[in-house]
Formats: C-alpha cells, sequence, structure tokens
C-alpha cells in the first residue's frame, strides 16, 4: 500500500470554535442536501435555521434561527437528512417517514391495499419513508377464478415509444437500464386495442397513475380486459417541478406498476395473494418506481406479526432464491412482531417459528424483531388509544353490528374482515374481525326506550356529559363506571349509504305484509302462504300483492274474496310467497323477523318495514299532543327487531311494553258477531318527533289512508319537529351469567354500532397510522470537552441546554412542514411526536476513556441519555405551557402537560452522521479505518480517534517513518487482523482498551448497549420512541448466536432488534441452497482479554490475506482492490447453450455459450462458433478471457451486463426470450440469465458509486460516498 493511499481525517471536535467539515463531508452535502443559492455548507444551514424558526414569534425569529444555525456549523446538532434537503423547498416535506395504511376503505379489501399503494407514491415523491402493517390482509391461498387482460400502448411519437414496447426501463434498485418485458401484460399498438378492452388514458401526474393502477385492477378481478394508454406521460429524464429530480419515465410505471399490479390480481388481489405477495407486487415496485424526491427510490418498512398465518412465508420473503423467482423487494427492511407470550414460550428451546427468525436473519439479516408489548407498555396514548395486552372489554356472540353489507352478528364476523358503518361513515377494521377472548360475566344494559345490550363490565360506552339545546359532549366510560339514570349516545345512521344485500323492495313488502297480516296453508301438497286484506283501498292492495307475486315467480296466485264491496275482505294464497319466506326462515309457527331478515339489504329493509306497518302500524295523535307513528303487536321480541332495523335507517324509536296487559278481550268471531278471546299483553313501538320525517322519507305507507294522514299531519306542522339528539337513559343494569365474548378492533373512530347503541371497539393496534418520524440527532461527541476524563469532562450543562433547543427545533418542523396527505398531517397535529437522537455516541466514549463494551462505559451512557431525557421531558413541557399541549393530551396518561406526545428515539443517522464526522447513532466505531474510493483508487481513511489516540504515543521501532508513524505499515497491520486493533501489541494498551470496534464486541455487549439506551430513554417518563440499532455479528457467528441475541435483547428490556451477520448478504448471494449454510469451518481461536475499563474483547488470531481469498471478508478491509476474489479450482462447474444467430450475409451460425460458476457466481465464460474460421474464434476466446478476468476481479456481473448488452454486430436472434445483435450481446444474456439478476438488490455494492456497504442501526450505508438507504 502506497503512502498515498493513506488518508488522515481531520478531527471534527473542536470546543467553542466553528467546525470545520472536511472535503468528503462537503461532498456529500453537495451530493444528498444542496439546493439553489446554497453558498457550501454554511449557506445550507443558513436555509433549514430560517426556514424552521418560521413558526418563532415574529420578534424572536431571528434570534431563534441564529441558535438553530450555531447548533447545526458547531456540529452539535443535525436534523434529518430530508429536512436538510427539503428545508424551503417548492415540495417542502421534510419528515422521513409515515406509518400508512388504505383508509378510509375497508381494511384488507382490494380498494384498501391500492388506495394505500397510492398513499406510499405520493408521500415517496416528496421524499418520505413509508412504513406498511400487514396484518389486515388476509392470508395467501389458492385463486380459481379468472381475470381479464392487460394491454398497454403508447403514441408511436413518444420518446420512450421503444422502451415501453420492450419493457426496458431505468431501474433505480440496480441503477442501470434492463430489459425485463412484462409478464402479465401484452403491448399492443394503439391502432391495434382489442375490442373487448376498456381504454385507461394515464394522466401525467403520481395521483393518476396510481389511480389508473387501481382502477385497472379493480376491472381485471372483475374479469375485464384494460387497455392503459401511457401517451400522455412525460418522458424518463424529464425534470419533475418542485422535487428537483427527474421522472421515472412511462417504461417504469409500465413494468414495474401495471405489469406487477396485474400480477397481483392474477393472484386473487387481496383476498387471496397474501401479504408477501402484495409487498412484492404492489408496494415494494410502488417505491423502485418513485425517485425519492425526484432522484433516488424510495425505503420502505413491513411488520408482520407473529400471530398472521403468512409468518413463515413473511419470514422467508427476502430469501434471494425467492426474490429472483418471484420478484424484488429490497425496497422494504421486514420485521416480525412478537408479543411477550411469544418470546417467553420461544425461549426455553431453539426450535420453532423464533429459531426461523434468526436462522434467516442470520442468512440475509432480515427480517427483524419488534417487541410490540414493550411499545405498549411505554405508550402514553394505551388510555384513548388502546392496548394489545390490555383486558378486553368485549360484546356477546348475538350482539348485532352493522356493516357496510348490513347488519351482521358478532358470530359471523369472528375472524372476518369487514367494514363497520359507525354514525353513518364506514370504517375499516385493523383486526381480522371480531376474535374470542375467552368466557367472561357478562351484564345486559337496558335503556328508557326499549335498547339492549349484553357486553362485559369494562366495555366503554358513550357517556352524555353535557346537554344543552346547541351541544351534546360525550365521554368514553367503562359500563362498571355507569349508573341507572346515565345517558349514553345512540347510532345516527341517518347518513347511511343504501347497502347491497338479500332481497329487493318488492319481496320485503310482500313478506311484512305477511308478517302482519297474513297465515301460512298447511293441507295443501304444497305449502302456502296468504295475504290477507280488508277495508279501505282492497283492491289496490290486492292489485298490488298480485303485481308483487308474479314478480316472484308466481303463476297463478289464488284470490278469494268475501262480503260487500266496502266491507268485503280478500285472501291471496301464493306457492311462491310460502318459499319465499322460506329462504328468509319464516316459516309455520315462526311467523316473526328473522335473523335472516335483519341480515337483509337496504331496499329489503324500506320494504318489509313498510308492509309490516301497511298491517299492524297505525297514524296517531295530533300536533298539540304530539303525532306519532305506533307499531302494535303481541310478540315484543319482534318489536325489538323492528326497532333495531328502524335505528339502521336513522329512524329511532321508543319501545312501550304491556300496554294492554294480558287477559280475555271481546274480538269479532269470524260470523259476524264478537266473542271472548285469552289474548297476549300488547306492545308498542312508537316513532315520533323528527324521526317521523324520516320515517315517511324512507318508508311510508302503501295504505292510502294511512299515507294520506301522515302527509297530513306533517304539512300541517307550524313549527320545527323535536330534534332526535341520538341518546338514550339507562334503566337497569344486571348480571346476566357468563358467556363467550369477543373483540374487534375499529380504525380511526374505535367504535361500532352494537344493538344501535354506541359502543367503544375493544382493543387497539397501538401503530397510529399517519404519523411521522421528524427526525434529529444531537452529537454527544461534541460535549467531551475534558478527554479522559470520563463523565467529569462531559459538559453536562451546555448539553442540557442545547437538548432544549432542538426539542423547539423538531417541534417547530412539525408546523413548517408541507403534507402530501391530509391524514398524515391530522395524525401529526394531534400526536405531535417528536425523534430527537444522538449520533457520536461511540466517539464519546472514546474520548471519555470509556469501552463501548465495558459495564463502565454503560454506566456513563445511561447517565448522559438520562440527562438528556430530562432536558427533552423539560422543554416540551415548557413548550405545552408557551403553545399548547398536544390535542390528544386530555386521552392520554401523562402526569403532566407536554407539547409533545414522545420525544426522544435513536433512528439511523446514515449519512448525517458522515457528514458530522461521528459514529452513527449509538452504534460501535465499525473499524479504525475504512477504504473510501477517491477517483478511481481506494484509499484508507483513518478514524480521526484512532489517529488522535495512536499519535499521543512515539512510534514503535518498525512503524515509524522520519519520526513519525509510518501509517501505510500500521494500516497494513491492521487490516491483516481483521480491521481490529485488538491482539496486536504495537498498539499501546490505553489505545487497544478504547478502541473496541464492532467486530471486537460480543452479541451480547451489542444488545446491552441498546437495553441500556432504551431504559434510559424511557427513564418512567414515556418520553421516547424506540431506538434503532444493528446487532454486528462476526461472520463466524452461527443461528444459534442471533437466537441469543433475541432472547438477550427481549431481557434487556429493548423495544426492537436487527442483527447482521457480517458478509450475510454477500453468502446469502453465494449460496445455492434455501436453507442457509454454516460457515466452510469452525471459527478459529479466540483470545479472551479483559479491557482496562473493564469490558470483555475477543482477539481474533491473525490469519493471511492469501488463505483468506475465497473465506466471506471480515468487513470490506480483508479483501484489497486488486487481488481477484475467487482462486480457480481444477474443476469447475456451469451450463453450456447453444444458441443460432442470423449474419448479415443471412447465413445462420451456431454458437455454443459457457458459464461456469464458483460459490454460486459466475467467473469464468466462453463462446465458441463451430464454422467460423480461426480469427473469428480468437476474438470470441479474447471476449471470454476479458469478462471472466473482470469477473474473477469483483467486476459486478451487472455491470457487465450494462456494457456488453445491445451491442449491434449485425447479427440477428433470439437467446432466453431476449434478442441478441452481436457475440458480446450473446454474453451479456448468459450472465443475465444465470441467476445472478437480483445481486444488487442484496447490496453487494453502493448502488451510488460500487463501493462496499456495512449494515448498521437496521440501515445501509456507504462510507465512500455518502449514501444511505434510510436517507
Amino acid at each position: 500500500m502506497g503512502g498515498n493511499n493513506v488518508t488522515k481525517a481531520t478531527s471534527p471536535h473542536r470546543p467553542a470554535a466553528t467546525a470545520v467539515f472536511n472535503d468528503h463531508a462537503v461532498a456529500i452535502a453537495k451530493r444528498q442536501y444542496f439546493q439553489p443559492g446554497d453558498e457550501g455548507v454554511e449557506g445550507m444551514f443558513r436555509r433549514v435555521a430560517n426556514w424552521v424558526a418560521q413558526p418563532e414569534k415574529a420578534a424572536e425569529r431571528e434570534a431563534a434561527a441564529e441558535r438553530f444555525y450555531q447548533l447545526m456549523l458547531d456540529q452539535r446538532f443535525c436534523p434529518g437528512g430530508r429536512v436538510l434537503a427539503g428545508a424551503a423547498t417548492q415540495h417542502g416535506n421534510v419528515l422521513n417517514c409515515f406509518v400508512q395504511d388504505g383508509r378510509p376503505e375497508q381494511a384488507g379489501t382490494d380498494a384498501w391495499t391500492l388506495n394505500l399503494a397510492t398513499k406510499l407514491a405520493l408521500v415517496t415523491k416528496v421524499g418520505g419513508g413509508n412504513g406498511v402493517n400487514l396484518d389486515p390482509i388476509a392470508p395467501k391461498r389458492r385463486f380459481a377464478g379468472k381475470t381479464g387482460r392487460l394491454y398497454l400502448t403508447v403514441s408511436q411519437s413518444h420518446p420512450d415509444y421503444d422502451k415501453i414496447r420492450t419493457g426496458t426501463f431505468l431501474d433505480l434498485v440496480r441503477g442501470e437500464m434492463v430489459t425485463r418485458g412484462y409478464r402479465a401484460a401484452t403491448f399492443v399498438e394503439r391502432d391495434a386495442v382489442p375490442a373487448s378492452a376498456t381504454v385507461r388514458l394515464v394522466a401525467d401526474s403520481v395521483d393518476d397513475i396510481w389511480h389508473a393502477a387501481a382502477d385497472m385492477a379493480m376491472g381485471l378481478l372483475r374479469g375485464q380486459d384494460v387497455l392503459i394508454d401511457l401517451s400522455d406521460l412525460r418522458a424518463e429524464g424529464t425534470p419533475v417541478k418542485g422535487s428537483g429530480g427527474t421522472s421515472s419515465g412511462p417504461s417504469s410505471f409500465a413494468v414495474e406498476i401495471y405489469d406487477h399490479f396485474a400480477i397481483w390480481a392474477a393472484l386473487g388481489g387481496a383476498e387471496y395473494a397474501g401479504p408477501v405477495a402484495t409487498l412484492r407486487y404492489v408496494f415494494s415496485p410502488t417505491l423502485r418506481a418513485i425517485r425519492q424526491g425526484g432522484s433516488r427510490r424510495g425505503a420502505g418498512m413491513a411488520t408482520l406479526s407473529v400471530t398472521h398465518p403468512d409468518v413463515q412465508d413473511f419470514i422467508t420473503a427476502k430469501d434471494l432464491e425467492r426474490e429472483q423467482a418471484e420478484g424484488d423487494i429490497s425496497t422494504f427492511n421486514i420485521s416480525v412482531l412478537v408479543t411477550d407470550e411469544f418470546m417467553a414460550a420461544s425461549l426455553d428451546s431453539r426450535q420453532g417459528v423464533l429459531m426461523d427468525i434468526a436462522q434467516h436473519a442470520w442468512a440475509t439479516g432480515e427480517p427483524g424483531l419488534i417487541y410490540i408489548d414493550r411499545i405498549n407498555q411505554y405508550n402514553p396514548m394505551r388510555a384513548a388509544l388502546g392496548d394489545i395486552k390490555s383486558t378486553n372489554p368485549c360484546v356477546t356472540a348475538d350482539t348485532w353490528v352493522q356493516t357496510q353489507t348490513g347488519a351482521r352478528q358478532v358470530s359471523e364476523l369472528v375472524g372476518k374482515r369487514f367494514c363497520a358503518v359507525v354514525d353513518g361513515k364506514a370504517f375499516g377494521v385493523e383486526s381480522n374481525g371480531f376474535w374470542s377472548t375467552g368466557v367472561k360475566p357478562v351484564f345486559k344494559l337496558r335503556t328508557r326506550r326499549g335498547f339492549e345490550l349484553r357486553l362485559t363490565g369494562n366495555h366503554k360506552l358513550s357517556k352524555v356529559t353535557n346537554l344543552d339545546r346547541y351541544s351534546l359532549e360525550t365521554e368514553w366510560l367503562e359500563l362498571s363506571q355507569l349508573s341507572v339514570g346515565d345517558r349514553i349516545s345512540l347510532q345516527d345512521q341517518r347518513q347511511s349509504a343504501p347497502w347491497v344485500g338479500d332481497g329487493t323492495l318488492v319481496e320485503g313488502w310482500l313478506l311484512g305484509t305477511l308478517v302482519g297480516d297474513g297465515t301460512f296453508i298447511t293441507d295443501k301438497a304444497q305449502p302456502m302462504a296468504a295475504l290477507d286484506f280488508w277495508g279501505e283501498g282492497l283492491e289496490e292492495f290486492v292489485e298490488l300483492a298480485v303485481d308483487g307475486l308474479e314478480l316472484i315467480g308466481e303463476e297463478r296466485p289464488w284470490v278469494t274474496r268475501r262480503g260487500e264491496a266496502g266491507e268485503g275482505r280478500a285472501r291471496i294464497a301464493s306457492k311462491a310467497l310460502a318459499a319465499l319466506a322460506a329462504r328468509f326462515d319464516i316459516v309455520h309457527g315462526g311467523k316473526s323477523v328473522t335473523d335472516a331478515v335483519e341480515r337483509a339489504g337496504y331496499d329489503f329493509y324500506r320494504g318489509f318495514l313498510r308492509g309490516l306497518f301497511d298491517a299492524d302500524g297505525s297514524v296517531q295523535g295530533s300536533q298539540a299532543k304530539g303525532v306519532s307513528v305506533r307499531l302494535a303487536q303481541s310478540d315484543s321480541a319482534l318489536l325489538v327487531r323492528v326497532q333495531r332495523m328502524l335505528a339502521r335507517l336513522g329512524i329511532i324509536s321508543t319501545l312501550y311494553t304491556d300496554r294492554r296487559p294480558a287477559g280475555e278481550r271481546s274480538l269479532p268471531d269470524g260470523r259476524g258477531g264478537n266473542a271472548l278471546y285469552e289474548c297476549r299483553a300488547d306492545h308498542e313501538l312508537v316513532v315520533s318527533g323528527e324521526n317521523l320525517a324520516v320515517f315517511a322519507h324512507k318508508i311510508g305507507f302503501e295504505h292510502p289512508a294511512k299515507q294520506a294522514k301522515l302527509e297530513s299531519a306533517l304539512a300541517g306542522y307550524k313549527r320545527r319537529l323535536n330534534r332526535e339528539r341520538f341518546f338514550d337513559k339507562i334503566i337497569s343494569i344486571e348480571p346476566d351469567g357468563e358467556a363467550e365474548v369477543f373483540d374487534v378492533t375499529v380504525e380511526r373512530v374505535h367504535a361500532f354500532d352494537a344493538n344501535g347503541i354506541a359502543a367503544h371497539n375493544c382493543g387497539e393496534i397501538p401503530l397510529y397510522p399517519g404519523e411521522p418520524c421528524d427526525l434529529g440527532a444531537i452529537n454527544l461527541a461534541a460535549y467531551v470537552t475534558r478527554p479522559g476524563e470520563g463523565t467529569a469532562g462531559f459538559d453536562f450543562d451546555t448539553f442540557a441546554a442545547d437538548t432544549r433547543t432542538c426539542v423547539r427545533f423538531l417541534d417547530n418542523v412539525l408546523d413548517v412542514n408541507v403534507f402530501a396527505l391530509e391524514d398524515n398531517r391530522e395524525m401529526s397535529m394531534k400526536l405531535r411526536r417528536l425523534g430527537l437522537g444522538v449520533m457520536g455516541l461511540a466517539d464519546a466514549l472514546i474520548r471519555m476513556g470509556y469501552a463501548y463494551n465495558s459495564e463502565a462505559g454503560r454506566q456513563a451512557v445511561d447517565e448522559v441519555i438520562s440527562a438528556m431525557r430530562d432536558a427533552a421531558t423539560e422543554a416540551s413541557e415548557d413548550l405545552a405551557n408557551e403553545r399548547g399541549a398536544f390535542p390528544l393530551y386530555d386521552d392520554s396518561s401523562l402526569r403532566a402537560p407536554r407539547r409533545n406526545v414522545a420525544v426522544l428515539t435513536v433512528a439511523p443517522t446514515g449519512t448525517t452522521s458522515m457528514l458530522m464526522g461521528v459514529s452513527s447513532g449509538v452504534e460501535p466505531v465499525f473499524a479504525p479505518f475504512i477504504y473510501r474510493k477517491i477517483g478511481t483508487d481506494y484509499h484508507a481513511l483513518i478514524h480521526p480517534l484512532f489517529q488522535e489516540l495512536l499519535e499521543r504515543h512515539a512510534p514503535v521501532a518498525g512503524y515509524d517513518k522520519d519520526g513519525a508513524w509510518d501509517w501505510d505499515k500500521v494500516v497494513e497491520k491492521v487490516q491483516a487482523n481483521h480491521g481490529s486493533v485488538q491482539g496486536l501489541d504495537f498498539v499501546p494498551d490505553d489505545v487497544r482498551s478504547v478502541l473496541i470496534c464492532a467486530h471486537d464486541i460480543a452479541a451480547g455487549d451489542h444488545v446491552k448497549m441498546q437495553g441500556v439506551v432504551q431504559r434510559a430513554f424511557d427513564g418512567g417518563k414515556d418520553v421516547a420512541n424506540s431506538i434503532s440499532k444493528t446487532i454486528n455479528l462476526v461472520n463466524e457467528a452461527t443461528a444459534a448466536d442471533v437466537f441469543d441475541a433475541y432472547a438477550e435483547a427481549f431481557v434487556s428490556g429493548c423495544k426492537g432488534i436487527t442483527v447482521y451477520r457480517d458478509g450475510s448478504r454477500d453468502f446469502q448471494v453465494l449460496s445455492t441452497s434455501t436453507t442457509p449454510k454454516k460457515p466452510e469451518s469452525e471459527p478459529t481461536a479466540q483470545q479472551t482479554t479483559e479491557s482496562a475499563h473493564g469490558g470483555t474483547v475477543t482477539t481474533p488470531d491473525p490469519v493471511s490475506k492469501g488463505a483468506n481469498k475465497r473465506a466471506q471478508p471480515q468487513g470490506h478491509y480483508d479483501r484489497l482492490p486488486g487481488e481477484p476474489l475467487f482462486d480457480r479450482p481444477l474443476r469447475l462447474s456451469g451450463f453450456t447453450d447453444q444458441v443460432k444467430l442470423m449474419l448479415p450475409s443471412g447465413e445462420k451460425r451456431g454458437f455454443f455459450v459457457t458459464v461456469n460458476k464458483q460459490d454460486g457466481l459466475p467467473t469464468e465464460v466462453f463462446i465458441v462458433s463451430g464454422k467460423a474460421g480461426d480469427e473469428a474464434n480468437a476474438d470470441s476466446e479474447a471476449l471470454g478471457r476479458v469478462v471472466s478476468i473482470a469477473l474473477q476481479y469483483g467486476v459486478p456481473a451487472e455491470a457487465l451486463v450494462k456494457t456488453l448488452r445491445g451491442i449491434n454486430g449485425g447479427m440477428y436472434g433470439s437467446y432466453h426470450g431476449r434478442m441478441v445483435a452481436s457475440k458480446a450481446d450473446l454474453l451479456a444474456v448468459a450472465l443475465e440469465t444465470a441467476g445472478v439478476e437480483n445481486v444488487l438488490n442484496h447490496q453487494k455494492g453502493c448502488p451510488d458509486c460500487g463501493a462496499p456497504l456495512r449494515f448498521e442501526e437496521g440501515c445501509q450505508k456507504c462510507e465512500s460516498c455518502g449514501y444511505s438507504k434510510c436517507g
């Protein structure tokens, strides 16, 4: 290694003076964050500070901007990268990520899924990241249906015509143009549109691109053929106004969006495809197709509960073999949500689902784990927004719930997703329908107007707390907190949309009339039902009934008449009516309102109630005493059902029982006289007040006299009808035994219609859709003013003051941010969640003199983070006094008003930590030096603290040069020692004791540090979100080590964990098996020593470079540029294809193309023509050798494919379905189809510069150019 290849980085820590940003930091800022008008890093910070200071009072704005500016310029604080890039720009979104869902559509449906995809696109467009929970999506199952066909077209004059025709686009994951073609779509010319296809012209906007995709997918699922016309979309590379970037182009949308969405539809959509296929074909392509902020692809996080039936499918979703066969989802990180119960049951043995997760994390670095119960434990909104593990309030199985498809009992909704209708609006459920919570004591609640509900004592109902002429105030209280006489809310369904269900208006009227004044005839060969009419309007009713019976299939209704005109009676008997009644479970001996009637459709409801009120209803009263419509019945249970049916139409009625006691009454005897009969008690259902007008509008009478009387009464009112306030008084709460009870979670409103009563939903999933990440990080290393003195040298006073300023900064960001979606803005404003984190923790520990993995170091971190927590909490409380608490504060469990529901987090600092020149987040220093690509060469960049610490000592013999340290030799020795200073005698003890890097640290010590930070952040104040940290394991670690890390994280109080085994992503690329391989050999013996500060240090035995060429590198410092990656063994295996191409002369020539692989990757290629002359074959041999040597020296196969593909040598033919035009083209296709198509998807190198990536804070980052997957 030459001396010019070693670069010493200047230490960024300068107390009091303005820091100097080195060339690398400036280059990162210029590439990632600068906007037109920024004059260097100072100009960028000035732009950000002025913009963020806008919410301040005018008199204080300038001073606030100056404080913000100095914090950033002095490298004490850095906001999230999107703040740096987006502040004061046209799109204005500077928040990092949002939890999204598909509201207001029913959760888990096709419409919900496609609406969610549109939200992902809109947020990604303005630079936001996205989190998605996949639990609402049903498990995958086989789809036997038939979908329509998708056609794509574009005008031949469009600049991207050829790209769209061939399916060629700029793949932002791979960073290159690829020709992928179409799997589900067919390209057609505009003048050859199939007659069967519905044409959808796509407008040039993100909204319409995804709306068109949604329309297309829904059409395909209905069996329609759809043609998507892309002619109006701007060409690839066209500038995007407001984002500072360029368009992905219509070819990208054709392949990534329309073709993939069509694949998803062919799998049956949300009902059949399952969460993984939905992620693969809908959500992930959405993030790939959008250039984030107009310049780079988006990033997302997908989660699935461990209890979901498809969790095994989710765990394996990112296996290389699956991605190659099924499609890429690299734009999403994935994590499994695990409960305390699951963890406790899994820790006893290294088997089961948790071990499966560990094995796949060992192989690929994913999935991660999120301890969802731990998150709930510190959730201050659990009182208002619920808690997954709370004691669940419940209702019984016979409770009727109003849904978008009509009334259903809870027993019918167990395990089934549905859309609840609450106060006239539809809301999806976040849970998988209702679920049983066991057998519990229940109570029966009755109200004055007759409503009833069976529920547990801790179920919440909406109590009316204040009522006057103009307002009505309510609060949710448990049944145990309610008393007789309390008023509770009823559901207002007046604005409910008509629902589609069984039965028609005519069918309903016939059956309502049958239940009211009909009978069954059972002495015939085939059962018949009869309707009886008499009195006024007799003939009109007979005609109406006969017409209706003919509509339902009655060929010959039997009509019989008795008596004189005006006093006669008529009976109409019908077999079809009996069959219709049986369809709704109305039979002889059971002539009532049945469950099937309550489940029926909206039109049937109107008809049934009209027929019933025609038969047994009346219009009574006067304006003086009040007009009412009344329904009299001896069956009170029938009236209870009718009351519920009326309520679902927005008509509130009152049930009066025992209006006439049971006993003997004089009734017509059927022979012209009267006789005494024993009669049951009479009950009455009364509709009055404002409900009368709704009754007249939605139901009314066919009976002419009754309808006329109702219309006359309403027309005669000279004052407004008494307004319905939709509440009722409790008249009794009584124990009602024990019963199996059930829970549900309804999105947004967290309530449902339970027998007409407003009931709070049961459990809540505490992942609140719409919430953003408002991120910034304070640099802990900047506050170590007296190095080597431990925490005594840490400036706590300045640190606390700056923490308060940082909280104010981030709170301001929420107010100046421009949100892409209204529900994101609403949730952000309701909770005002901040994410103030840290960077430079490892650097601070080194400067204080502590080892990262020592108990003393952890105690120091606890002291620092606790001070930060207290200052941040006080700052948020002071802001609440100044600006007001977050709007949902009163519903929280917080002890004092705060401006923000949470303040602290540790998110990936990625590029911003490189900008500030310090270690990332709470991660340890990765290595004493890293390779950085400068121009075409790699240079070893020395960590500034390694340089500072070592240069305090005189150089050791053999490592000196001109009286100073010979950094070339130092780097060479450290590199040979796997990038570690541990075990190197020439490195002084005090340097080795604190310079403990990522791969020197045992997994347990990684986890312990995360646990210390998490506990200090929480501190009993409910002030922290979860933290992001990667547990970096050495390559030799086993899946059992990953399992143990999960266990330690759970015991230590962490809220989540990501484990990355060094080289695992490369190892997975080299693997040819779906089962993770064990390392080729057992780990070499390691020495365990105790550092000066109490930390345990593992010291690997040095291994020569030559012996390690084929082993996976320890980090990226074992593989020097210029060394081949592979030593060729005596035998390689591969494949040989025969291809025939047509020459320009018209002659056909055969070629043999061979690709040999080593460790799963192509390393050797040959091309030979049997009939060609020596010169032609010599050219072929030379081409093969050059490509082979490039592969062996680490040139990515994708780069070679990109270089060779499309070279035109005048030949013509097809190879693996791809058009080829030269021998170079043949080799490119051979490589492209050799099983390496998605290598870059697993981040073998940086997509921007090709340099190695490292995994840190749950995110991939490039030390060379500053790229970070997380922004």
